[in-house]
């Protein structure tokens, strides 16, 4: 936050002299760009336009040179003017669009400039009127940037002065006339252009800063609510959605892991510790969850609680339950309280229907409802230590892909008698070992 506060101010000291940090003034010219392709290529096109029609009025100003200045129009002008839009159209233009079109307003300047030298007295008063165009069409319709558009004014008044004081010998008097009106014109192009650049500026920070807030909100959600359910809050409510977030689904792999002996090592271990090292083991199991696909649904005190196959399908759910709970007991191996007792976690995986949904209107959260969460989190808390235990459907989904214990039945409360079977590691998948119960025998404490 703090470093988003500072990067906010540096943005906003910088407005004033036009210029960002590297990266945000990338993305800056990046933005202007997008923002200012369309008037680019408007002023080229009304450019070329008018350069071409007012080569009518060069029959009636100065009829004896208009072939010369027609060359300038037709010959110089427009055809660069029509490369240029051109090469608009290409994916080279965009990081040499600045110094492209204020080399086309310099071209766009000087050749007015040229028509000066070449029209008679008379006329060179009409074609300076058109010179003054040149100035705020360059700083405002073209969209140069302001640096670019004050090096092309500054090119154009440097061709004029030379051609009004060494060819056209133009009196002081006229001069300095004339230079009062493209100063005066100058600056108010230069005035329009800063202002204008400016406020893009502005602009620019302004949507960065309401991207970052978006992001940071986005990120906070994706945190608290899967991503599908996220987008089903942004059209709560809409005209032809539903108001409610709930999910029918058929087939979920629902597994809760809890820590043996918690409330005990509680008990003993200051709170800044076993939060940390409680904060640690659930950190750990977020990260198998996202490397699993699997969504984290909850912790309750020292309890873990996710599912794959939620909210949406999983193209195989149970195996990935399996691989998430076969690495919870790797990732454990060595892991200690900060008492030094090691931490081990029961798991128990159910696979079935569940009912899945948002509810309330604050501290809302994703949950899941069922028979198949029932029976999980009984599989759990009455399995053992170290081991997983699953259901008999779930033993069903994998077999022939996992080991699995001999089938034993479990005296669970609200079920009684349930069949169950214990998901062995790999290690132990070649070995014959002793069963921890036997058929209609209840799973008590580790053997």
């Amino acid at each position: 936050m703090a470093q988003l506060t500072k990067e906010k101010k540096a943005g906003e000291s910088a407005l004033g002299r036009l210029g960002f940090a590297p990266d945000p003034e990338r993305a800056f010219r990046d933005d202007y760009f997008e923002r200012s392709l369309v008037f680019m290529r408007f002023a080229i096109v009304l450019a070329i336009v008018l350069y071409a029609l007012f080569g009518v009025l060069d029959l009636f100003i100065v009829p004896d040179v208009a072939g010369s200045i027609w060359i300038i129009r037709y010959a110089v002008f427009c055809p660069v003017a029509l490369a240029v839009l051109g090469f608009t159209f290409t994916r080279w233009f965009k990081p040499m669009a600045q110094p492209v079109l204020s080399g086309l307003a310099i071209v766009c300047g000087l050749g007015i400039v040229a028509m000066i030298a070449i029209a008679g007295t008379s006329g060179s008063a009409l074609y300076y009127a058109g010179l003054l165009l040149v100035i705020p069409w360059a700083y405002s319709v073209l969209r140069l940037r302001f640096a670019f558009a004050s090096t092309a004014a500054a090119a154009i008044l440097v061709g004029y002065e030379f051609v009004a004081i060494s060819i056209k010998h133009t009196h002081v008097e006229i001069l300095v006339n004339n230079n009062f009106f493209f100063i005066s014109s100058v600056i108010i192009g230069m005035v329009a252009g800063y202002t204008i650049e400016r406020g893009m500026r502005a602009e620019f920070l302004q949507r960065r800063e309401i991207e970052r807030e978006r992001h940071r909100s986005e990120t906070l959600l994706l945190n608290i609510l899967p991503q599908a359910i996220i987008d089903r809050l942004k059209t709560r409510g809409e005209a032809g959605t539903d108001g409610r977030l709930a999910q029918a689904l058929d087939e979920v792999a629902v597994l809760f892991a809890d820590a043996v002996g918690f409330t005990e090592q509680a008990a003993k271990t200051p709170a800044d510790d076993i939060v940390a090292a409680l904060d640690d083991l659930f950190c750990r199991f977020d990260d198998l969850a996202d490397r699993f696909g699997l969504e984290k649904i909850k912790t309750v005190g020292d309890a873990y609680m996710a599912v794959a196959g939620a909210p949406d399908p999983h193209p195989d759910h149970a195996q990935a339950a399996a691989e998430m709970a076969l690495a919870m007991i790797d990732e454990l191996e060595g892991a200690r309280w900060p008492s030094g007792n090691p931490i081990v976690v029961r798991v128990g995986i159910a696979s079935g229907p569940v009912v899945a949904g948002v509810i309330g209107q604050r501290k809302f959260a994703y949950d899941l409802w069922g028979d198949t969460v029932n029976l999980a989190s009984r599989l759990e808390s009455h399995g053992q230590p170290g081991r997983i235990l699953v259901s008999e459907g779930m033993a069903a989904r994998l077999e022939g892909r996992y080991e699995f214990g001999p089938p034993c039945v479990v005296d669970l409360k609200g079920y009684g008698p349930t069949a169950a079977r214990f998901l062995l590691p790999p290690e132990r998948r070649l070995q014959s070992e002793a069963p921890a119960a036997t058929p209609s025998t209840e799973v008590g404490a580790a053997p």
